[in-house]
């Protein structure tokens, strides 16, 4: 992202202001800069632009570059401040609204456009490259870094990105080269102050000879060098000596010589520098010198120079100057931060930053203009219709068609609507008692003034009534008449009257202790409503004690508004009328004061609907807490949903119940619900607030349950579904008990469905719970076996189990001891005998065992057993095996010698369930049924069906239960009905009565089949277990979680009224949990395979084998159709917001319905063959080991015969290891003595990798090992080995490490011992030992005298370039390309091996044969096949990927190339589009303001065209006369692209520039040719002067020009 240019990524969301200096460098680095403080002169803010770049949060919205705008800043000295306006920058984009950062970059763009040549690895290096037509350059950039390069420059890459630049490098251009220069010998003074010459000498290396140029006449000359080719060599350069022979020249030497140096200046000039002391003077070597550094012996003085030797060498070297610092190409520049990939097919600029980035925060709104109208405002569309109760209401319809009813139930519903007598909210006042609706009237004046109404209506009906049987027109008239006339009166009836009239006696009667309390009216029938004559005996009966109690009440009432007029007007007859206007006063005032009344009870929670909170302010009471109702009952018919008729006012249900409207069902769901929110907003988010929910609408839970699904499947872990379920306990008291059949029950074949020998019961399973702790009888079959439950005094409700066995030898009994049982708690009780055969004379064991569980965790798991021995103790097993009754809940009878089962009493408490087992339960079964007791699962998915015998369920049945009853048992297998000896499978139930049936709500945990990604799973809280891998490791994670590799949880929440939900949770108690991939997906392509899961199948028949009668799914549906479907969306409202919620009707198949999708491709299998070879080991000398015999078990299971052959010859022999398996060949091999094995060839491979025993005991790093304990120790077979501790230098790692030196592995050294100071001090030892010795760093070889102390150093000028450091003259580091697949081994060969063995195992370190370390080939095979795939995919993998990135760069150069025709395109229709209308036009010749008009819009399309032409970026100017003049012609086009206010602007640009005398001339005259000239610039330069030059560049201007338009 762009903004990642800024330290702070995040401060275009984060900042809530203007924020200036934001930084571009780090902290660290930014310490490390010098900062200065410059003022920004006007010069550089001419050619300065402004970036502004508009941000939404984090997002570009726009970016554009205009001109810097500015002003002084009105100080001393003059400084200029930059001007920005953010609110107008964001309004001309078009932005209308939102909140944006505005971001601007002040840049002074010193290049043009560049090309990215090169990147280096980093992507911090790059080579820039410029053409030679843009008129910024890198020259101009190399002035300027060379000049001042204090600023901060960044690479300018549009759209905010811009990256500093830390560094350049122009050394990639051309450079000056080799040159070749005549350098002439240094010259000095004698000490005769005569000139002298200094000369190269080859007798001594590096001394120049001083030699006079005057010699004297007749010395002898001497030869100082000889001819070379390779001439001398220098610091600077080569020297070289020509090819001419060196001839006598008329020279004397002085005696003295002097050293010196090649050096360069600035100018390139090269010069002899002699060698100078501390004091700045030449030194001079002779033989006479006194210091003997500065002897010279070569020459002596006054020696006669006989050669012609010349006086100046030539010298060649390499000037690393750059050729042409005007014509630079390329510029390396080194970033701050490194480029992007997304950035490297960018054209960047160079810019320089002449001020740190602003950052303005903008908040964008439309600007509305309000409009005033004269009257009314416009209509509000927006307005909230608060959608009442999400009622979607019906289509439009008219009177009659809402209406379409008879007379009757219309009119009722236009009372109900259309004629209220105050306000809209309707009062729940209890009408029955004066005192609630009467205060300020009269309470006789009410009832007398009903009574009337009453008798209009009663007129009004009997004259319709006879004119029924008239006919005519006249006779209709007068019925309406009629009608309309007794619907006046009803209408108008207030509360109470409507009260009287409509309700019935059998309404709800509310509680009041006032003595004024009444019935409504009495009535002959209630649907519809018919009242009884005022003149009937019934009427005046009730009329006359109402009467009686109004009179009471109007005594008793000091708040009757007549009794605030004075007793005289009161009791005078003749003012009667006046004191019915009071009462008629009082009765309106009465209205008043009741809605005042029951502002005081508005906040009162009542759950019946006549009492509390009026039905109208429901909704709002629970908007005004969080909680929106909805309507369910929106679209009913008008009569349903008012009155509960149908259109001819017949009640919607008949019965002893009245009918209910819909309104007034809604209203009473409303009621609970607001009754309920505070509840429910504490619980919401929780399955709580959802029950509460359900129990609100009285839906039961057994058809509307909470379903959550998902959760991760580890090892041994099963889905666990939660669940309230509604069941019965039987209860016992007194004297009730049950007895059950004990015979042997019929058996079926699971494989053939054919009846087998009967089976005895091997299971007896109970549920129960014992409330008072007594001695109890649980269970007995007469005197052969019983169970008794017995108190102790340890702790209250704990107690003993014991079960008694009867026998020839007396009773044998287990116990199980100090339990939890007498706390009315259910548990879980079983008896069964442990081998299920039929004959008493094999040994089997009776076990009693007892379970108890909270929530999901079995809390109580407790056996006892009895051993019976079959041959000596077979009436013990007769005694369980031998039919009769089983007795549950009754008294003992009478054993003798057994006092607690003589002390036994009935059973006090409840029972659950009775079951009788075909087999005895595994113990997971047994806490399954405890944890969920209405499963019934065997030890398999489908053996309860075949093993469950008997099944006693109290259900509501027992509700009309007689003394004597009995219930048929609701086993799986309905075909066996009977036991062996036809006694019906069912259970007799004596003393029961219907209140013993109690219904109670449980909370099981089924454990339900593992169906795929939704499985049900309600608990999504668990603690996870966790275990170390190894020793804890700062770089790895040695913690290993439970569900580390497990899915997520799933967020899936479903509240369903679902058919099939019955169906599931019975095959979840049938099956018990399960895997349903073991039953689905079988690839066998058989016929029958195919076409269906038959395993799933087989199982689906085993479970529907129960019901003999079809699934009524419609009924069910139909039934779930009633309930009111609002309760989905207002359990909406209680979900967390994660959650993936789904609710309504759900129609689903089974959990055992799965299609099974038919492969068209068949199912392939190899079935590889391996040859191995056993060599046969031969046994080592004087070695232990043990012998052993291989015999072969299982007949031998050869493939083909081809492997056969490989096995004819083989013998037996005795081998040596312990076991030998390969594919179906099992060997047991006996040991012929006692020896035992104490170690494999393993334990010898693992030596220096031990295991770790405690993974939580990091800090130990001492371990066992096995070590030889002599030199013939047995490889491969463990004699000879014993354990030890690996080595201290492996252990000890504080101590001695840190007190004193590293102890050597090997090394020991001796320590003497001193029984006296005596002896220590004469040095007789007593004794000596050897310990490690302390390694010495002198004895370290030289490499590792480096690694530990001295440092490695190696130097390169590259690390891919040869090195002089390295041992073998390589670079520092080579790349080698190895295949990960191969393995390189240290050793030359492979026998050689890189096993060391120390020198204290005392082995040699030969002990493994090599020959013996196979490679099994199906190893090798499935890792190379392993190892090809991963090929394959990888290859494909990177052949997408370069298919992608060949896509995507095809795409990329055509969306170039696109751009490039368009804007052609563009330029060219642009053009036309000009001349065209530049043609159309016209005006008057004679209009002077138009002539003026036109004239000056010519003026501006010349000076347009005159701008287009110098402001063009075509790139291609055309050379008017050399590449050496193209500086000359930018220069002009710079000139002419200025708009001078007067001539002293001309003059400033002419002094700032520094432009000579003449080239000022040329320029004005070339400005005033192409500006103001009337003949044309052409015509004009050419009349003007004769320079050529000027000439052919004004030609060149003109070109481009022409070229422009």
């Amino acid at each position: 992202m762009a903004i990642d240019r800024f330290e702070d990524k995040d401060i275009l969301t984060t900042s809530k202001g203007p924020v200036e200096n934001t930084a571009i460098y780090s902290a660290e680095d930014i310490v490390k800069i010098e900062t200065t403080t410059e003022d920004i002169s006007e010069d550089v803010l001419k050619f300065s632009d402004t970036e502004i770049h508009i941000y939404s949060n984090d997002s570009l919205v726009h970016s554009e570059k205009t001109d810097i705008e500015y002003e002084l800043s009105g100080k001393e000295p003059a400084t200029y401040n930059i001007l920005i306006n953010p609110e107008l920058d964001v309004r001309l984009p078009k932005i209308t609204k939102g909140y944006y950062s505005v971001l601007y970059n002040f840049v002074n763009t010193l290049t043009g456009e560049l090309d990215i040549n090169r990147i280096s690895s980093d992507s911090t290096e790059l080579e820039l490259t410029i053409s030679d037509s843009k008129t910024l350059g890198i020259s101009d950039l190399y002035q300027y870094v060379q000049s001042n390069y204090n600023d901060d420059l960044v690479l300018n890459l549009g759209n905010n990105e811009l990256i500093p630049i830390v560094g350049f490098d122009f050394n990639n251009n051309p450079k000056v080269g080799e040159i070749v220069q005549n350098v002439e010998y240094p010259i000095g003074k004698d000490t005769n102050n005569n000139k002298t010459t200094f000369y190269p000498t080859f007798a001594e290396e590096g001394f120049w000879v001083e030699v006079t140029d005057a010699y004297s006449q007749g010395e002898s000359p001497v030869t100082i060098g000889e001819s070379s080719d390779d001439g001398m060599e220098s610091s600077m350069g080569e020297s070289l000596s020509d090819d001419a022979v060196y001839t006598s020249i008329p020279a004397t030497t002085t005696g003295r010589a002097a050293k010196f140096n090649i050096v360069n200046d600035n100018s390139n000039t090269l010069s002899y520098e002699p060698e100078l002391d501390s004091n700045g003077k030449i030194i001079y070597y002779s033989k006479d010198a006194e210091e003997n550094d500065r002897k010279f012996y070569g020459v002596e003085a006054g020696t006669s120079i006989d050669q012609d030797i010349k006086n100046f060498s030539k010298v060649r070297y390499y000037n690393t100057s750059l050729a042409n610092t005007n014509s630079l190409k390329t510029v390396v520049v080194k970033l701050y931060k490194p480029l992007k990939d997304t950035q490297q097919l960018l054209s960047p600029t160079i810019a320089r930053l002449i001020r740190d980035s602003y950052i303005d925060r903008v908040s964008v709104f439309p600007f509305t203009k309000s409009i005033e109208t004269p009257d009314f405002s416009p209509p509000n569309f927006k307005i909230d219709m608060g959608n009442y109760g999400k009622s979607q209401g019906t289509d439009l319809k008219n009177w009659n068609e809402l209406l379409d009813a008879n007379l009757s139930t219309s009119q009722q519903i236009v009372d109900k609507y259309l004629s209220s007598s105050f306000g809209n909210t309707t009062l729940n006042i209890d009408y029955s008692d004066f005192q609630n609706f009467v205060n300020y009237s009269s309470a006789e004046e009410r009832v007398h003034n009903f009574k009337y109404k009453l008798g209009l209506i009663e007129s009004y009906n009997a004259r319709i009534t006879t004119l029924g049987s008239v006919s005519g027109s006249e006779a209709i008239t007068n019925i309406s008449q009629s009608i309309q006339r007794r619907d006046n009166v009803t209408s108008g009836f207030d509360g109470w009257e409507k009260w009287m009239y409509y309700e019935t006696g059998s309404t709800y009667t509310h509680y009041s202790s006032s003595a004024f309390t009444f019935n409504t009216w009495p009535k002959e029938s209630s649907y519809p409503t018919v009242t009884y004559s005022t003149t009937s005996p019934t009427g005046e009966n009730y009329f006359n004690g109402l009467i009686s109690s109004a009179s009471l009440f109007d005594s008793e009432n000091d708040a009757r508004l007549t009794r605030s007029i004075p007793a005289s007007i009161v009791e005078d007859p003749l003012n009667k009328d006046y004191i019915l206007f009071i009462d008629m006063v009082g009765h309106h005032f009465d209205i008043t004061w009741s809605y005042v009344k029951t502002l005081t009870s508005i906040n009162t929670r009542e759950e019946h609907p006549y009492d509390g909170m009026p039905n109208e302010l429901l909704y709002d009471v629970a908007k005004s807490m969080g909680w929106k109702l909805t309507h369910g009952k929106d679209t009913s018919n008008l009569w349903e949903y008012a009155l509960g008729t149908n259109s001819q006012g017949v009640p919607a249900q008949s019965g002893s119940l009245p009918s209910k409207s819909h309104e007034q069902i809604n209203y009473e769901v409303w009621r609970r619900v607001v009754n309920n929110i505070p509840y429910l907003l504490k619980t919401k988010g929780s399955a709580r607030a959802v029950k509460a929910l359900i129990a609100t609408y009285g839906i039961p839970q057994t058809f509307l349950s909470i379903k959550e699904y998902g959760g991760p499947m580890v090892a041994d872990v099963r889905p666990i579904w939660e669940h309230d379920k509604f069941v019965y306990h039987l209860r016992f008291d007194t004297d009730n008990y049950i007895t059950l059949p004990w015979d042997k029950i019929t058996d079926v074949d699971s494989s053939t469905y054919l009846v087998n020998d009967p089976n005895p019961i091997d299971t007896i399973e109970i549920q129960l719970q014992q409330n008072l702790s007594r001695t109890t009888a649980v269970l007995n079959k007469g005197l052969d076996f019983g169970v008794v439950l017995e108190p102790t005094s340890s702790r209250a409700g704990r107690g003993n189990i014991h079960f008694f066995l009867s026998g020839s030898a007396g009773y044998k009994s287990a116990s199980i001891n100090d339990v939890m049982v007498f706390d009315s708690t259910m548990s879980t009780l079983l008896v069964q005998r442990e081998s299920s055969v039929d004959d008493i004379t094999v040994d089997n064991t009776y076990k009693i065992q007892y379970r108890r569980s909270r929530k999901d965790d079995i809390i109580t798991n407790k056996s006892a057993s009895i051993s019976v021995d079959g041959s000596s103790e077979s009436s013990y097993n007769a005694a369980w095996t031998g039919s009769g009754d089983l007795t549950i809940g009754k008294d003992l009878p009478t054993a003798t010698g057994l006092t607690l089962w003589n002390a036994a009493e009935y059973l006090s408490g409840s029972i659950q369930e009775i079951r009788y087992w075909a087999n005895p339960l595994k113990d997971i079964v047994v806490d399954e049924h405890t944890l969920s007791r209405e499963t019934y699962h065997g030890n398999s998915a489908t053996s309860s069906y075949f093993d469950l015998k008997f099944r006693f369920i109290p259900d509501s049945q027992l509700k009309s239960v007689t003394s004597a009853y009995s219930i048929v048992s609701s086993h799986p297998n309905r075909n066996i009905l009977t036991s062996e000896n036809g006694s019906p499978l069912t259970a007799s139930l004596f003393n029961f009565e219907a209140d013993d049936l109690r219904g109670v709500t449980e909370e099981y945990y089924t454990k339900v089949p593992s169906a795929g990604a939704n499985n049900i799973m309600n608990n999504k809280v668990r603690l996870e277990p966790s275990s170390l891998t190894g020793i804890l490791d700062p770089d790895k994670k040695k913690e290993k979680s439970q569900y580390d590799s497990a899915p997520v949880d799933s967020n899936q929440v479903g509240v369903y009224l679902s058919a099939t939900k019955m169906y599931n949770e019975d095959i979840y108690n049938h099956t018990g949990y399960f895997e349903i991939d073991d039953y689905i997906g079988n690839p066998d392509t058989r016929e029958g395979y195919t076409e269906q899961n038959e395993e799933l199948d087989y199982l689906r028949r085993n479970v529907f084998k129960k019901y003999t009668s079809k699934n009524l799914i419609n009924t069910v549906i139909n039934i779930l159709a009633r309930y009111d479907q609002t309760v989905f969306e207002q359990i909406r409202q209680t979900m967390p917001a994660r959650v993936d919620y789904n609710s309504g009707i759900l129609i689903e198949p089974h959990i055992l319905e799965r299609p099974k999708f038919k492969s068209k491709t068949k199912v392939t299998y190899t079935q590889p063959q391996y040859d191995v070879t056993l060599k046969q080991h031969e046994k080592p000398l004087s070695a232990d080991y043990n012998e052993y015999t291989a015999t072969l078990e299982e007949p031998v299971k050869i493939p083909n015969t081809e492997y056969l052959k490989q096995y004819e010859s083989v013998v037996l022999q005795p081998v040596k290891i312990p076991i030998v398996t390969y594919n179906d060949y099992n060997f047991t091999l006996v040991p012929l003595d006692t020896d035992t094995v104490v170690s494999t060839k393993e334990n010898l491979q693992s030596i220096g990798n031990p295991q770790i025993k405690d993974m939580y005991a990091p800090s130990i790093y001492k371990y066992s090992i096995l070590v030889p304990t002599s030199s013939t120790a047995d490889a491969g077979y463990g004699a000879g080995w014993a354990p030890q501790t690996n080595g201290y230098w492996n252990y000890n790692v504080t101590s001695s490490t840190a007190i004193n030196s590293k102890p050597s592995k090997y090394a020991q050294s001796k320590v003497l011992f001193y029984s006296t100071r005596e002896s220590a001090s004469l040095g007789l030892p007593s004794s000596s030992s050897l310990v490690p010795a302390s390694v010495s760093a002198d004895e370290k070889s030289f490499a590792m005298e480096n690694l530990t102390f001295v440092g490695c150093k190696m130097t390169s000028d590259s690390l891919t370039t040869n090195s002089p450091d390295t041992p073998d003259g390589k670079p520092v580091i080579e790349i080698f390309a190895a295949d990960a697949n191969v393995l390189i081994y240290t050793s030359t060969t492979a026998a050689g091996g890189n096993l060391e063995v120390g020198a204290l195992t005392n082995q040699p370190s030969t002990f493994i044969d090599l020959q013996e370390l196979y490679v099994w080939e199906f190893i090798k095979h499935q890792l190379l096949k392993e190892y090809n795939a991963e090929k394959k995919a990888f290859r494909q993998k990177i052949g997408k990927l370069v298919s992608i990135e060949s896509t995507r760069r095809d795409e990329f150069t055509s969306r170039i190339e696109t751009d490039v025709i368009r804007r052609e395109y563009e330029d060219l229709r642009r053009i036309e589009f000009d001349v065209v209308n530049k043609g159309l036009d016209t005006f008057d010749e004679n209009d002077e303001a138009a002539n003026k008009a036109l004239k000056a819009e010519n003026d501006r399309l010349e000076q347009e065209e005159r701008d287009n032409l110098f402001n063009s970026d075509d790139g291609s100017l055309p050379i008017f006369v050399g590449n050496q003049q193209t500086s000359r012609f930018k220069e002009s086009l710079e000139f002419l692209k200025i708009k001078f206010k007067d001539d002293d602007e001309k003059n400033a640009y002419f002094q700032a520039t520094a432009i000579t005398t003449d080239r000022q001339t040329e320029l004005l005259l070339l400005d005033y040719a192409f500006k103001v000239a009337p003949e044309g610039p052409i015509k004009f330069i050419n009349n003007s002067t004769t320079d050529s030059l000027l000439i052919s560049e004004a030609n060149s201007i003109v070109a481009v020009y022409d070229k422009a338009k």
